[in-house]
């Protein structure tokens, strides 16, 4: 299973419309449990899409995710998921 992680609940359910398996955050910090959740998944890859603002909360999230989950990405993206038609999402994946 892949995920994305984003910030906020729209973009949360525009995922999943696009058919990605979201996480949602509610922000930008991932809590100890919400890790220890997603490591219990065991995801093939994790994708990190958080706004342009908080690029470096998301390199650091990937530096963090990468001893759960050999394949971590962030997608650098001006838009947002809930900006976007399922098709502009799915773009943004490389499956």
């Amino acid at each position: 299973m892949n995920v994305c992680i984003v910030e906020d609940m729209l973009s949360a359910i525009r995922l999943s419309e696009a058919g990605i398996a979201p996480i949602c955050l509610l922000g930008t910090s991932l809590s100890q449990t919400q890790f220890n959740k997603l490591a219990k998944l065991k995801p093939n890859k994790i994708y990190i899409w958080l706004d342009m603002d908080a690029m470096n909360k998301a390199v650091k999230l990937q530096a963090r995710l990468s001893s759960i989950c050999s394949q971590v990405y962030v997608i650098r993206s001006k838009e947002e998921p809930k900006e976007l038609t399922d098709n502009e999402i799915r773009s943004r994946f490389d499956d």
